[in-house]
């Protein structure tokens, strides 16, 4: 058979054939060894293959964090097929809109997605439903089933460096989501660089508790241990709870580990007795938002060996752009630290130029784990890639020593427990809403989440709505995390001479009034 060229993240589970008894995934009580990842991923190309998936076609999953997620995962992307993992804490609409705009004729799915799945069938061309799980739904294919008509066998697909693996669904400037188009070069590009930053290997134990259809779930400590051939546990989805996680760290032996500010807090709040006998972890990355001095002390005192490294990341720039290391975790505290390996960072202003330092511009990154580009969307490629340099929409300073600090975003995205949420999309579901004349969505301080939603609604007649019925319409159309936290009712908004209401001034009014000053 000639050369074919299978340059693509399944090719990296294959170096479990060095070691095909070795532990690469477990979840809960349940494990599968490298070899078993290998056989299985390859039976599930095969038998997608049968089903008439291509090289290119786009495969959409939406599943909870479970054992089978990886090989199901590899496997579509041994076919040259395009994997887009999806939210699973998304509404039915928000999925069915997802899987059509995506093009997935395929779509893979558990018992709490049901539901989803067949809004999907409605709005989109679906030719298979696979389910993972027991009493699979009329018409749907048993997972198990799909594994066992497959062959072992390598497929004869040509895969390259720029063909793209995955595409993880964010949100833009409208709120409307965007597709992120990562290719087998830029989740390579992203695992050697952590690998080589975080210097990970083969005896590392990485805990994944985030959700896999998320950046920081798939590829910070996720691919790239795979890349080296160590073990990821993955805990399943939903109710972080910090006893249980820290039960786990001490009995698997966890070395390396994602933990947002929000864990952090819930784990310092824990009685001392729960904190001992830690000291396996070596490494805690965290992201999402700024670490206070008093918690990045406690969590070493916690973690007595472990670094603690603060980054910054997205799902177009990266995982990992810039890290701060234990050594300037204090000294440089409320810093995202400096660019990780292969990453260039630069601040431009609204012109794309250069700033001087200290002073403030639009971050601005080019590196090898950088996006090529959105799905189907070359209006939006063009604006973020235009000069070669990814725009972020983040602002932020560099001091003088080279380290970054963010001061904002040009945008009005809120970040509640690192999740990102867009404004924009809750208006439209609340403008919807019978009673309502205009709403303004923003992000009011929360000590534990970092933000919280605040709706800010005017409406028609006074005492007209109440503040049940507007969360109650983000409960219906929108998933939970976004619905608001707070809800305000005004007789009117500050606006601009163009009529835009002016976001600044709500959230500088209501910044104050939550921090009680």
């Amino acid at each position: 058979m000639p050369f074919i060229e299978h340059i693509n993240v399944p090719y990296l589970v294959r170096r479990g054939g060095l070691n095909p008894a070795k532990v690469a995934i477990r979840f809960e009580e349940r494990t599968r060894t490298y070899g078993e990842v290998h056989e299985r991923m390859l039976r599930i190309a095969n038998a997608l293959s049968k089903l008439g998936v291509r090289k290119g076609d786009r495969v959409s999953v939406v599943l909870q964090n479970c054992l089978e997620f990886w090989e199901i995962n590899f496997g579509i992307q041994e076919t040259g097929a395009i994997v887009t993992p999806l939210n699973s804490r998304l509404a039915p609409m928000e999925i069915a809109n997802l899987v059509r705009r995506s093009g997935a004729h395929v779509i893979v799915f558990d018992r709490d997605h049901i539901q989803h799945v067949e809004a999907a069938v409605k709005e989109a061309e679906i030719a298979h439903r696979i389910y993972v799980g027991e009493n699979p739904p009329d018409g749907a294919i048993a997972y198990e089933s799909l594994v066992n008509s497959g062959e072992a066998r390598a497929l004869d697909v040509a895969i390259g460096f720029d063909d793209p693996a995955e595409i993880i669904y964010t949100s833009g400037t409208t709120g409307v989501p965007k597709g992120a188009i990562w290719t087998h070069g830029t989740v390579l590009a992203n695992s050697i660089q952590q690998c080589m930053d975080f210097r990970l290997g083969s005896d590392d134990n990485a805990y994944i508790t985030l959700g896999m259809f998320y950046v920081g779930g798939r590829h910070d400590f996720t691919i790239p241990i795979f890349h080296q051939g160590g073990t990821v546990h993955i805990r399943r989805t939903g109710g972080f709870d910090a006893g249980e996680i820290l039960d786990y760290i001490r009995a698997h032996r966890i070395t390396v580990m994602l933990l947002v500010p929000t864990m952090l807090y819930d784990v310092h709040r824990l009685p001392e007795e729960r904190k001992r006998d830690l000291g396996s972890m070596r490494m805690i990355m965290c992201g999402g938002a700024p670490v206070p001095v008093p918690i990045i002390e406690k969590t070493m005192a916690v973690f007595p060996n472990a670094a603690f490294v603060q980054v910054f990341g997205s799902t177009e720039a990266g995982a990992t752009v810039t890290q701060l290391t234990k050594e300037d975790s204090i000294r440089k505290i409320g810093s995202v630290g400096k660019p990780t390996l292969h990453n260039l960072v630069y601040l431009v202003d609204d012109k794309g130029q250069p700033v001087p330092t200290g002073e403030i511009g639009e971050i601005a990154v080019k590196g090898p784990a950088v996006i090529k580009g959105y799905w189907e969307n070359e209006e939006a490629t063009r604006h973020a890639l235009g000069d070669g340099f990814l725009r972020t929409g983040d602002l932020g300073r560099i001091d003088e020593e080279g380290y970054l600090y963010i001061v904002g975003r040009k945008k009005d995205m809120i970040i509640s427990g690192a999740l990102n949420i867009y404004p924009e999309e809750i208006e439209d579901v609340l403008k919807r809403l019978p009673g309502v004349t205009d709403v303004a969505i923003i992000g009011v301080p929360d000590e534990r989440w970092g933000e919280s939603v605040m709706a800010v609604v005017q409406p028609v007649a006074a005492g007209g709505l109440t503040a049940e019925e507007v969360i109650d319409q983000c409960r219906k159309h929108l998933a939970g995390y976004k619905k608001p936290r707070y809800v305000e009712f005004v007789d009117g908004f500050p606006r601009t001479q163009s009529g835009k209401i002016q976001k600044f001034a709500l959230r500088e009014l209501y910044r104050r009034s939550k921090s009680g000053s």
